[in-house]
Protein backbone atom coordinates (compact mmCIF):
# COMPACT_ATOMS: atom_id res chain seq x y z
CA UNK A 1 0.00 0.00 0.00
CA UNK A 2 1.52 3.38 -1.12
CA UNK A 3 2.16 5.55 1.99
CA UNK A 4 0.65 8.80 2.12
CA UNK A 5 3.13 11.82 2.02
CA UNK A 6 3.47 14.67 4.23
CA UNK A 7 3.11 17.03 1.37
CA UNK A 8 -0.63 15.31 0.49
CA UNK A 9 -1.65 15.73 3.98
CA UNK A 10 -0.96 19.08 4.08
CA UNK A 11 -2.75 19.80 0.55
CA UNK A 12 -5.71 17.72 1.85
CA UNK A 13 -6.25 20.67 4.36
CA UNK A 14 -9.00 23.02 2.38
CA UNK A 15 -11.58 23.32 5.09
CA UNK A 16 -15.16 24.45 4.12
CA UNK A 17 -16.94 26.41 6.37
CA UNK A 18 -20.42 28.96 6.88
CA UNK A 19 -22.40 27.63 4.06
CA UNK A 20 -25.47 29.43 3.03
CA UNK A 21 -28.43 29.55 0.75
CA UNK A 22 -29.51 33.01 -0.32
CA UNK A 23 -31.65 33.68 -3.57
CA UNK A 24 -30.27 31.33 -5.91
CA UNK A 25 -27.02 30.59 -4.76
CA UNK A 26 -25.01 28.31 -2.10
CA UNK A 27 -22.37 30.28 -0.52
CA UNK A 28 -19.44 28.87 1.73
CA UNK A 29 -15.91 29.90 3.16
CA UNK A 30 -12.73 28.04 1.97
CA UNK A 31 -9.50 28.23 3.98
CA UNK A 32 -6.71 27.53 1.14
CA UNK A 33 -3.42 26.19 2.24
CA UNK A 34 -1.50 27.49 -0.64
CA UNK A 35 -2.09 30.76 0.22
CA UNK A 36 -3.62 30.70 3.49
CA UNK A 37 -6.44 32.97 3.09
CA UNK A 38 -10.22 32.41 3.08
CA UNK A 39 -12.12 32.64 0.08
CA UNK A 40 -16.36 33.49 -0.37
CA UNK A 41 -17.39 30.71 -2.54
CA UNK A 42 -20.58 30.39 -4.12
CA UNK A 43 -22.27 27.98 -6.11
CA UNK A 44 -25.95 28.56 -7.84
CA UNK A 45 -28.50 25.70 -7.01
CA UNK A 46 -29.60 24.86 -10.46
CA UNK A 47 -27.88 24.20 -13.43
CA UNK A 48 -24.09 23.54 -13.46
CA UNK A 49 -22.33 23.67 -10.05
CA UNK A 50 -18.71 25.24 -10.56
CA UNK A 51 -17.65 26.94 -8.00
CA UNK A 52 -16.62 30.76 -8.21
CA UNK A 53 -15.23 32.70 -5.59
CA UNK A 54 -16.84 36.04 -4.14
CA UNK A 55 -13.99 37.78 -2.91
CA UNK A 56 -10.75 39.26 -4.82
CA UNK A 57 -7.49 38.64 -3.10
CA UNK A 58 -7.90 41.80 -1.72
CA UNK A 59 -9.75 40.18 1.10
CA UNK A 60 -9.24 37.16 3.65
CA UNK A 61 -12.49 36.54 5.10
CA UNK A 62 -12.87 35.83 9.07
CA UNK A 63 -13.48 37.44 12.17
CA UNK A 64 -11.38 37.13 15.39
CA UNK A 65 -14.78 38.14 17.77
CA UNK A 66 -14.07 35.96 21.03
CA UNK A 67 -10.86 35.17 18.73
CA UNK A 68 -12.21 31.87 17.31
CA UNK A 69 -14.82 34.37 15.22
CA UNK A 70 -17.00 32.88 12.65
CA UNK A 71 -19.94 34.29 11.18
CA UNK A 72 -18.11 36.60 9.18
CA UNK A 73 -20.30 37.35 6.28
CA UNK A 74 -23.73 37.90 5.18
CA UNK A 75 -26.11 38.09 1.94
CA UNK A 76 -28.72 39.92 2.57
CA UNK A 77 -32.16 39.91 0.70
CA UNK A 78 -30.75 42.13 -2.44
CA UNK A 79 -27.91 40.06 -3.23
CA UNK A 80 -25.88 42.74 -1.15
CA UNK A 81 -22.44 40.73 0.27
CA UNK A 82 -20.67 41.81 3.68
CA UNK A 83 -17.74 40.38 4.88
CA UNK A 84 -15.12 41.15 7.29
CA UNK A 85 -11.97 41.50 6.38
CA UNK A 86 -9.26 39.15 9.03
CA UNK A 87 -6.33 41.43 8.60
CA UNK A 88 -8.05 44.80 9.59
CA UNK A 89 -11.11 43.28 11.18
CA UNK A 90 -13.44 45.93 8.86
CA UNK A 91 -16.81 45.27 7.71
CA UNK A 92 -16.75 45.87 3.48
CA UNK A 93 -19.84 45.88 0.85
CA UNK A 94 -19.08 43.88 -2.22
CA UNK A 95 -19.37 46.31 -4.66
CA UNK A 96 -19.05 46.04 -8.72
CA UNK A 97 -15.85 47.97 -8.52
CA UNK A 98 -14.48 46.15 -5.28
CA UNK A 99 -14.53 45.49 -1.51
CA UNK A 100 -15.27 48.83 -0.28
CA UNK A 101 -15.27 49.32 3.87
CA UNK A 102 -18.32 50.31 5.61
CA UNK A 103 -16.69 50.66 9.42
CA UNK A 104 -13.56 52.45 9.70
CA UNK A 105 -9.99 51.60 10.81
CA UNK A 106 -9.24 50.90 14.02
CA UNK A 107 -5.13 50.66 13.85
CA UNK A 108 -2.99 47.70 13.39
CA UNK A 109 -3.24 45.51 15.16
CA UNK A 110 -7.44 46.44 15.48
CA UNK A 111 -9.10 47.12 17.92
CA UNK A 112 -12.85 47.23 17.07
CA UNK A 113 -13.71 43.73 15.45
CA UNK A 114 -17.21 42.30 13.98
CA UNK A 115 -18.86 39.18 13.63
CA UNK A 116 -22.49 37.87 13.50
CA UNK A 117 -24.03 39.95 11.03
CA UNK A 118 -27.60 40.83 9.92
CA UNK A 119 -29.41 43.28 7.75
CA UNK A 120 -32.49 45.38 9.22
CA UNK A 121 -35.28 47.57 7.65
CA UNK A 122 -33.83 50.98 6.45
CA UNK A 123 -30.37 49.62 4.86
CA UNK A 124 -29.03 49.01 8.12
CA UNK A 125 -26.66 46.04 9.24
CA UNK A 126 -26.71 44.66 13.52
CA UNK A 127 -23.56 42.76 14.45
CA UNK A 128 -21.78 41.94 17.42
CA UNK A 129 -18.54 44.18 17.97
CA UNK A 130 -15.47 43.55 20.39
CA UNK A 131 -13.76 46.40 21.44
CA UNK A 132 -10.71 46.32 22.52
CA UNK A 133 -8.87 49.36 24.94
CA UNK A 134 -6.30 50.25 25.80
CA UNK A 135 -5.86 50.10 29.36
CA UNK A 136 -6.92 46.10 28.01
CA UNK A 137 -10.69 45.72 29.07
CA UNK A 138 -12.57 44.30 25.96
CA UNK A 139 -15.78 45.50 25.25
CA UNK A 140 -18.71 43.06 24.01
CA UNK A 141 -21.82 45.40 22.21
CA UNK A 142 -24.58 44.67 19.27
CA UNK A 143 -23.86 47.79 17.46
CA UNK A 144 -26.38 48.95 14.23
CA UNK A 145 -24.91 50.70 10.85
CA UNK A 146 -25.39 51.45 8.30
CA UNK A 147 -25.41 49.27 5.07
CA UNK A 148 -23.43 51.79 3.04
CA UNK A 149 -21.04 52.89 5.59
CA UNK A 150 -22.22 56.45 6.02
CA UNK A 151 -22.26 57.10 9.74
CA UNK A 152 -20.66 55.68 12.24
CA UNK A 153 -21.84 52.54 14.40
CA UNK A 154 -24.90 53.41 17.13
CA UNK A 155 -24.06 50.87 20.46
CA UNK A 156 -28.02 49.20 20.60
CA UNK A 157 -27.08 46.93 23.66
CA UNK A 158 -24.29 46.57 26.21
CA UNK A 159 -23.46 45.62 29.70
CA UNK A 160 -23.70 42.25 29.56
CA UNK A 161 -20.27 40.10 28.62
CA UNK A 162 -20.82 38.49 25.87
CA UNK A 163 -24.10 38.55 23.11
CA UNK A 164 -24.54 36.42 20.13
CA UNK A 165 -27.33 35.66 17.51
CA UNK A 166 -28.55 39.28 16.97
CA UNK A 167 -31.38 37.88 14.64
CA UNK A 168 -34.78 40.50 13.53
CA UNK A 169 -37.83 38.59 12.66
CA UNK A 170 -38.92 38.95 9.08
CA UNK A 171 -41.65 41.96 10.07
CA UNK A 172 -38.09 43.69 11.30
CA UNK A 173 -40.48 44.95 14.37
CA UNK A 174 -38.48 42.29 16.55
CA UNK A 175 -35.31 41.46 17.91
CA UNK A 176 -33.49 38.30 19.44
CA UNK A 177 -30.40 37.46 21.05
CA UNK A 178 -28.73 35.62 23.68
CA UNK A 179 -26.13 36.90 26.00
CA UNK A 180 -24.32 35.66 29.03
CA UNK A 181 -21.95 37.17 31.73
CA UNK A 182 -18.53 35.28 32.86
CA UNK A 183 -17.47 32.86 34.42
CA UNK A 184 -20.52 31.12 32.06
CA UNK A 185 -19.23 29.72 29.21
CA UNK A 186 -22.28 29.58 26.44
CA UNK A 187 -22.64 25.31 26.61
CA UNK A 188 -22.88 26.69 30.57
CA UNK A 189 -25.80 28.90 30.48
CA UNK A 190 -27.09 31.72 28.07
CA UNK A 191 -30.25 34.07 28.43
CA UNK A 192 -32.05 34.79 25.37
CA UNK A 193 -33.70 38.06 25.13
CA UNK A 194 -36.65 39.83 22.88
CA UNK A 195 -36.80 43.36 22.11
CA UNK A 196 -38.95 46.01 19.81
CA UNK A 197 -37.00 47.25 17.41
CA UNK A 198 -37.77 51.02 16.05
CA UNK A 199 -37.21 52.47 12.58
CA UNK A 200 -33.59 53.62 13.17
CA UNK A 201 -32.65 50.23 14.69
CA UNK A 202 -32.56 51.12 18.42
CA UNK A 203 -34.15 48.65 20.96
CA UNK A 204 -37.06 48.98 23.56
CA UNK A 205 -38.99 47.04 26.03
CA UNK A 206 -36.14 44.56 25.81
CA UNK A 207 -36.86 41.26 28.37
CA UNK A 208 -35.06 38.26 29.00
CA UNK A 209 -37.89 35.33 28.31
CA UNK A 210 -35.42 32.53 29.02
CA UNK A 211 -32.52 30.98 30.29
CA UNK A 212 -29.67 31.52 33.14
CA UNK A 213 -26.71 30.23 34.57
CA UNK A 214 -27.46 26.38 34.48
CA UNK A 215 -29.45 26.22 31.28
CA UNK A 216 -27.74 27.15 27.67
CA UNK A 217 -30.06 28.52 24.87
CA UNK A 218 -28.54 28.06 21.26
CA UNK A 219 -29.50 29.38 18.06
CA UNK A 220 -32.85 31.68 18.23
CA UNK A 221 -34.03 31.77 15.08
CA UNK A 222 -37.36 32.81 13.44
CA UNK A 223 -39.75 30.80 11.41
CA UNK A 224 -40.88 32.23 7.83
CA UNK A 225 -44.25 33.33 10.13
CA UNK A 226 -42.68 34.81 12.34
CA UNK A 227 -42.43 32.47 15.31
CA UNK A 228 -39.51 32.23 17.64
CA UNK A 229 -37.34 28.70 17.92
CA UNK A 230 -34.30 27.63 19.66
CA UNK A 231 -32.30 25.17 21.12
CA UNK A 232 -31.78 24.51 24.74
CA UNK A 233 -30.79 22.01 26.76
CA UNK A 234 -33.15 22.07 29.51
CA UNK A 235 -33.73 18.30 29.53
CA UNK A 236 -30.24 17.70 29.62
CA UNK A 237 -30.06 17.27 25.57
CA UNK A 238 -29.95 20.91 22.90
CA UNK A 239 -33.81 19.83 21.84
CA UNK A 240 -35.35 22.66 19.21
CA UNK A 241 -38.38 24.28 21.08
CA UNK A 242 -40.73 27.34 20.07
CA UNK A 243 -41.69 30.30 22.08
CA UNK A 244 -44.90 30.42 23.20
CA UNK A 245 -46.94 33.64 23.35
CA UNK A 246 -46.97 33.31 27.16
CA UNK A 247 -42.57 33.03 27.03
CA UNK A 248 -42.98 29.45 27.89
CA UNK A 249 -41.54 26.62 25.59
CA UNK A 250 -43.02 24.44 23.65
CA UNK A 251 -41.26 21.28 22.86
CA UNK A 252 -41.10 20.02 18.66
CA UNK A 253 -38.69 17.58 19.06
CA UNK A 254 -37.84 15.64 22.06
CA UNK A 255 -35.20 13.09 21.77
CA UNK A 256 -32.41 11.86 23.75
CA UNK A 257 -29.59 13.55 21.43
CA UNK A 258 -27.77 16.44 20.69
CA UNK A 259 -29.39 18.91 18.54
CA UNK A 260 -26.75 21.70 19.39
CA UNK A 261 -23.41 22.72 19.55
CA UNK A 262 -20.85 24.45 21.60
CA UNK A 263 -20.43 27.99 21.09
CA UNK A 264 -17.16 28.06 20.19
CA UNK A 265 -17.41 30.18 17.12
CA UNK A 266 -20.34 32.53 15.79
CA UNK A 267 -23.00 31.43 13.01
CA UNK A 268 -23.41 27.75 13.81
CA UNK A 269 -26.86 26.43 12.48
CA UNK A 270 -27.88 22.85 13.52
CA UNK A 271 -31.47 23.66 11.91
CA UNK A 272 -33.46 25.24 9.08
CA UNK A 273 -36.56 26.07 7.69
CA UNK A 274 -37.55 25.04 4.90
CA UNK A 275 -41.59 27.11 5.16
CA UNK A 276 -43.33 27.54 8.15
CA UNK A 277 -44.04 24.19 9.61
CA UNK A 278 -40.46 21.91 7.99
CA UNK A 279 -37.37 21.91 9.66
CA UNK A 280 -34.37 20.25 8.88
CA UNK A 281 -32.64 18.95 11.99
CA UNK A 282 -29.07 18.09 12.26
CA UNK A 283 -29.14 15.41 15.30
CA UNK A 284 -26.28 14.02 16.75
CA UNK A 285 -26.61 10.65 18.67
CA UNK A 286 -23.64 9.21 20.83
CA UNK A 287 -21.36 9.66 17.74
CA UNK A 288 -23.76 9.33 14.97
CA UNK A 289 -24.97 12.59 12.63
CA UNK A 290 -28.89 12.34 11.39
CA UNK A 291 -30.89 14.74 9.22
CA UNK A 292 -34.10 14.97 10.51
CA UNK A 293 -37.30 16.54 8.47
CA UNK A 294 -40.00 18.12 11.30
CA UNK A 295 -43.09 18.82 10.71
CA UNK A 296 -44.08 20.67 12.44
CA UNK A 297 -47.97 20.49 12.46
CA UNK A 298 -47.99 17.45 12.42
CA UNK A 299 -45.07 17.00 15.29
CA UNK A 300 -43.53 13.35 12.88
CA UNK A 301 -40.12 13.29 12.33
CA UNK A 302 -38.53 11.90 8.89
CA UNK A 303 -34.87 10.73 8.72
CA UNK A 304 -33.77 11.64 5.55
CA UNK A 305 -31.53 9.51 3.84
CA UNK A 306 -27.81 10.09 3.59
CA UNK A 307 -24.33 9.17 2.68
CA UNK A 308 -22.94 11.25 5.57
CA UNK A 309 -21.38 9.90 8.48
CA UNK A 310 -20.19 13.07 9.57
CA UNK A 311 -21.92 16.75 8.98
CA UNK A 312 -20.88 20.13 10.54
CA UNK A 313 -22.87 22.62 12.49
CA UNK A 314 -24.12 24.55 9.35
CA UNK A 315 -27.35 24.09 7.67
CA UNK A 316 -28.76 25.90 5.52
CA UNK A 317 -32.41 25.80 3.37
CA UNK A 318 -34.27 27.78 0.83
CA UNK A 319 -36.57 27.85 -1.65
CA UNK A 320 -36.83 23.43 -1.73
CA UNK A 321 -32.81 22.89 -1.09
CA UNK A 322 -30.85 22.39 1.78
CA UNK A 323 -26.98 22.12 1.77
CA UNK A 324 -24.38 21.52 4.57
CA UNK A 325 -21.27 20.10 4.98
CA UNK A 326 -20.79 16.23 4.63
CA UNK A 327 -17.93 13.89 5.03
CA UNK A 328 -18.07 9.87 5.12
CA UNK A 329 -15.33 7.89 6.05
CA UNK A 330 -13.52 8.20 2.89
CA UNK A 331 -14.55 11.01 1.61
CA UNK A 332 -13.37 14.73 3.38
CA UNK A 333 -15.30 16.96 3.96
CA UNK A 334 -17.73 19.19 1.14
CA UNK A 335 -20.55 21.28 0.79
CA UNK A 336 -23.25 18.42 -0.41
CA UNK A 337 -26.36 20.33 -2.31
CA UNK A 338 -29.98 18.38 -2.52
CA UNK A 339 -33.93 18.86 -2.62
CA UNK A 340 -35.16 17.92 0.86
CA UNK A 341 -37.69 15.97 -1.15
CA UNK A 342 -34.93 13.83 -2.58
CA UNK A 343 -32.39 11.59 -1.72
CA UNK A 344 -29.53 12.58 -4.28
CA UNK A 345 -26.70 14.26 -2.53
CA UNK A 346 -24.19 16.69 -5.06
CA UNK A 347 -20.94 17.56 -3.92
CA UNK A 348 -20.50 20.98 -5.02
CA UNK A 349 -17.68 22.60 -3.62
CA UNK A 350 -13.99 21.47 -4.83
CA UNK A 351 -12.02 19.42 -2.16
CA UNK A 352 -9.39 18.00 -3.22
CA UNK A 353 -8.67 14.10 -3.04
CA UNK A 354 -6.63 12.28 -0.71
CA UNK A 355 -4.99 8.66 -0.89
CA UNK A 356 -7.30 6.80 1.76
CA UNK A 357 -5.05 4.00 2.67
CA UNK A 358 -7.48 2.77 5.25
CA UNK A 359 -8.66 -0.69 5.81
CA UNK A 360 -12.12 -0.10 3.25
CA UNK A 361 -14.51 -0.60 6.63
CA UNK A 362 -13.94 3.01 8.28
CA UNK A 363 -13.16 3.82 11.61
CA UNK A 364 -15.06 1.20 14.02
CA UNK A 365 -17.03 2.37 17.02
CA UNK A 366 -15.96 1.45 20.87
CA UNK A 367 -17.33 1.68 24.01
CA UNK A 368 -14.34 1.82 26.46
CA UNK A 369 -15.37 0.31 30.26
CA UNK A 370 -13.29 2.75 32.63
CA UNK A 371 -13.09 3.02 36.74
CA UNK A 372 -16.02 5.61 36.55
CA UNK A 373 -19.67 4.99 35.66
CA UNK A 374 -19.72 6.49 31.84
CA UNK A 375 -17.75 4.05 29.30
CA UNK A 376 -15.43 5.97 27.20
CA UNK A 377 -16.35 6.28 22.87
CA UNK A 378 -13.43 6.17 20.68
CA UNK A 379 -13.43 5.69 17.17
CA UNK A 380 -10.39 3.22 15.80
CA UNK A 381 -8.87 3.73 12.56
CA UNK A 382 -7.11 0.49 11.85
CA UNK A 383 -4.29 0.63 9.39
CA UNK A 384 -4.63 -0.75 5.70
CA UNK A 385 -2.90 -4.31 6.31
CA UNK A 386 -3.97 -6.04 9.12
CA UNK A 387 -0.50 -7.02 10.50
CA UNK A 388 0.94 -10.31 12.23
CA UNK A 389 0.92 -8.60 15.73
CA UNK A 390 -0.42 -5.21 17.00
CA UNK A 391 0.31 -2.53 15.37
CA UNK A 392 1.70 0.74 17.09
CA UNK A 393 -1.05 2.66 18.39
CA UNK A 394 -1.48 6.28 18.89
CA UNK A 395 -3.87 7.20 21.79
CA UNK A 396 -5.03 10.84 20.71
CA UNK A 397 -7.47 12.98 22.84
CA UNK A 398 -9.40 15.67 21.36
CA UNK A 399 -8.49 19.58 21.56
CA UNK A 400 -11.09 21.71 23.53
CA UNK A 401 -13.01 19.70 26.73
CA UNK A 402 -15.89 20.20 24.48
CA UNK A 403 -14.95 19.03 21.43
CA UNK A 404 -16.42 15.64 19.85
CA UNK A 405 -14.52 13.44 17.73
CA UNK A 406 -16.29 12.27 14.32
CA UNK A 407 -15.84 9.32 11.81
CA UNK A 408 -14.33 11.06 9.21
CA UNK A 409 -11.12 10.69 7.24
CA UNK A 410 -8.24 13.26 8.61
CA UNK A 411 -4.97 13.48 6.92
CA UNK A 412 -2.46 13.75 9.63
CA UNK A 413 -4.46 9.68 10.64
CA UNK A 414 -4.96 9.19 7.14
CA UNK A 415 -0.54 9.97 7.19
CA UNK A 416 0.06 7.48 10.13
CA UNK A 417 -2.48 4.65 9.17
CA UNK A 418 -0.13 4.06 5.72
CA UNK A 419 2.78 3.95 7.91
CA UNK A 420 1.13 0.71 10.14
CA UNK A 421 0.05 2.95 13.02
CA UNK A 422 -3.49 2.60 14.49
CA UNK A 423 -4.85 5.27 15.72
CA UNK A 424 -7.35 6.20 19.11
CA UNK A 425 -9.56 8.82 19.23
CA UNK A 426 -11.08 9.35 22.37
CA UNK A 427 -14.02 11.43 23.70
CA UNK A 428 -13.06 11.66 27.12
CA UNK A 429 -16.06 13.06 29.67
CA UNK A 430 -16.63 17.07 28.79
CA UNK A 431 -16.56 15.80 25.29
CA UNK A 432 -19.95 16.97 23.68
CA UNK A 433 -22.79 14.65 21.60
CA UNK A 434 -23.50 12.78 24.86
CA UNK A 435 -25.75 14.90 26.90
CA UNK A 436 -25.05 17.77 29.68
CA UNK A 437 -24.38 14.79 32.11
CA UNK A 438 -21.43 13.58 30.15
CA UNK A 439 -19.92 17.66 29.36
CA UNK A 440 -20.23 18.38 33.16
CA UNK A 441 -18.41 15.18 33.99
CA UNK A 442 -15.30 17.00 34.14
CA UNK A 443 -16.34 19.86 36.50
CA UNK A 444 -13.08 20.30 38.00
CA UNK A 445 -11.33 17.38 37.33
CA UNK A 446 -9.66 18.69 34.29
CA UNK A 447 -6.47 17.09 33.58
CA UNK A 448 -7.52 13.98 35.87
CA UNK A 449 -10.88 12.37 34.24
CA UNK A 450 -9.85 12.97 31.12
CA UNK A 451 -6.61 11.41 31.35
CA UNK A 452 -7.87 8.85 33.41
CA UNK A 453 -10.03 7.92 30.17
CA UNK A 454 -7.06 7.88 27.98
CA UNK A 455 -5.75 5.44 30.55
CA UNK A 456 -7.93 3.73 30.38
CA UNK A 457 -8.47 3.24 26.75
CA UNK A 458 -4.93 2.59 26.15
CA UNK A 459 -5.14 -0.67 29.31
CA UNK A 460 -8.18 -1.75 27.01
CA UNK A 461 -6.21 -1.56 23.78
CA UNK A 462 -3.78 -4.16 25.49
CA UNK A 463 -6.06 -5.98 27.70
CA UNK A 464 -8.09 -6.79 24.03
CA UNK A 465 -4.98 -7.35 21.54
CA UNK A 466 -5.67 -4.24 19.73
CA UNK A 467 -2.07 -2.62 20.88
CA UNK A 468 1.11 -3.39 22.31
CA UNK A 469 1.85 -1.26 25.80
CA UNK A 470 5.34 -1.49 24.30
CA UNK A 471 4.69 0.29 21.51
CA UNK A 472 1.31 2.67 22.54
CA UNK A 473 1.46 6.39 22.20
CA UNK A 474 -0.36 9.80 23.37
CA UNK A 475 -0.64 12.31 21.61
CA UNK A 476 -2.57 15.31 21.98
CA UNK A 477 -2.45 19.20 20.53
CA UNK A 478 -4.09 22.54 22.85
CA UNK A 479 -6.14 21.09 25.59
CA UNK A 480 -6.15 17.31 24.25
CA UNK A 481 -2.49 18.54 24.59
CA UNK A 482 -2.46 19.37 28.31
CA UNK A 483 -4.25 15.69 28.27
CA UNK A 484 -1.16 13.87 26.98
CA UNK A 485 1.11 14.99 29.34
CA UNK A 486 -1.07 14.59 32.31
CA UNK A 487 -1.58 10.96 31.39
CA UNK A 488 2.68 10.68 31.06
CA UNK A 489 2.25 11.97 34.75
CA UNK A 490 -0.24 10.15 36.07
CA UNK A 491 0.74 6.59 34.56
CA UNK A 492 2.96 4.18 32.85
CA UNK A 493 0.39 3.09 30.02
CA UNK A 494 2.30 5.48 27.48
CA UNK A 495 6.25 4.69 26.21
CA UNK A 496 6.16 8.29 24.39
CA UNK A 497 3.98 11.32 24.10
CA UNK A 498 3.76 14.28 21.53
CA UNK A 499 1.97 17.84 22.97
CA UNK A 500 1.53 20.29 20.28
CA UNK A 501 0.61 24.08 21.34
CA UNK A 502 -0.42 22.32 24.48
CA UNK A 503 -1.38 24.12 28.28
CA UNK A 504 1.88 23.54 30.67
CA UNK A 505 1.04 26.13 33.47
CA UNK A 506 -2.78 26.71 34.46
CA UNK A 507 -2.07 30.11 35.59
CA UNK A 508 0.01 31.56 33.35
CA UNK A 509 -3.12 29.82 30.67
CA UNK A 510 -5.49 31.65 32.27
CA UNK A 511 -3.67 34.71 32.88
CA UNK A 512 -3.00 35.06 29.31
CA UNK A 513 -5.85 33.18 27.43
CA UNK A 514 -8.43 36.10 26.13
CA UNK A 515 -11.41 37.40 27.69
CA UNK A 516 -14.37 34.66 25.97
CA UNK A 517 -11.65 31.76 27.52
CA UNK A 518 -10.65 32.77 30.95
CA UNK A 519 -13.24 31.38 33.00
CA UNK A 520 -13.64 28.35 31.27
CA UNK A 521 -11.47 27.03 34.23
CA UNK A 522 -13.51 28.32 36.68
CA UNK A 523 -15.93 25.65 36.04
CA UNK A 524 -12.85 22.94 34.42
CA UNK A 525 -10.38 23.01 37.85
CA UNK A 526 -12.20 25.57 39.77
CA UNK A 527 -12.64 29.37 40.60
CA UNK A 528 -9.88 31.36 41.83
CA UNK A 529 -7.92 32.07 44.75
CA UNK A 530 -10.21 28.74 46.36
CA UNK A 531 -8.38 26.33 43.83
CA UNK A 532 -5.33 27.92 43.65
CA UNK A 533 -4.02 24.48 44.69
CA UNK A 534 -5.23 22.77 42.26
CA UNK A 535 -4.21 24.78 39.17
CA UNK A 536 -0.38 24.39 40.70
CA UNK A 537 -0.50 20.45 41.13
CA UNK A 538 -2.13 19.74 38.08
CA UNK A 539 0.20 22.29 35.78
CA UNK A 540 2.45 19.73 33.84
CA UNK A 541 5.00 22.33 33.99
CA UNK A 542 5.33 22.16 37.76
CA UNK A 543 6.05 18.05 37.96
CA UNK A 544 8.49 17.28 34.88
CA UNK A 545 10.21 15.20 37.19
CA UNK A 546 7.39 12.30 37.19
CA UNK A 547 7.50 12.24 32.81
CA UNK A 548 10.32 10.02 32.51
CA UNK A 549 9.78 8.57 29.18
CA UNK A 550 10.35 10.77 25.51
CA UNK A 551 8.05 13.43 25.29
CA UNK A 552 7.58 15.90 21.76
CA UNK A 553 7.30 19.50 22.30
CA UNK A 554 6.10 21.95 20.01
CA UNK A 555 4.41 25.76 20.55
CA UNK A 556 4.67 28.51 18.34
CA UNK A 557 4.24 31.96 19.02
CA UNK A 558 3.28 34.18 15.86
CA UNK A 559 -0.72 33.37 16.37
CA UNK A 560 -0.59 34.31 20.16
CA UNK A 561 0.98 37.33 19.45
CA UNK A 562 -1.25 38.28 16.48
CA UNK A 563 -3.98 38.43 18.50
CA UNK A 564 -2.34 39.79 21.65
CA UNK A 565 -3.33 37.06 24.09
CA UNK A 566 -0.22 37.52 25.85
Amino acid sequence: MEKLTAEQAAAAHVAVDAVSIRNGYVYWLEKRPATGRTVLVRVPTTGRHIPQPVTTDKIDVGSRVHEYGGGAYWVAEDDAVFVVNDPDQRIYRLDEDGPRPITPSSGSPPTHRHADLRTLPGGRLICVRERHEADGEVVNELVVLPADGSTVAVVVASGRDFYSFPRPDPSGNRLAFTCWDAPQMPWDGTELWLADLDADGSLNAARRVAGGPDESLFQPEWSPDGQLYVMADRTGWWNLYRLQDDDEFQPIFPIDAECGEPQWEFGYSTYAFLDRSRILVLCRDRGDDRLVLVDVSSGRPEQLPTEATSIKAYLAADDGHIAYIASTPSRLPAVVLRYAAGANERRVSDVPSVPRPGNGRGPERHWVPAERRFPVPIWLHLPPVPPESPPPFIVRPHAGPTSQTRPRPDPETQFFISRGFAVADVDYRGSTGYGRVYREALTELWGIADAEDCISVARWLAGTGHADPARTVISGASAGGFTALRALILSDAFVAGSCVSGIVDLLEFRRCTHKFQRHELDRLVGPLPESLSSYESRSPLNLVEYVDRPVFLAHGLASMFRRGRC
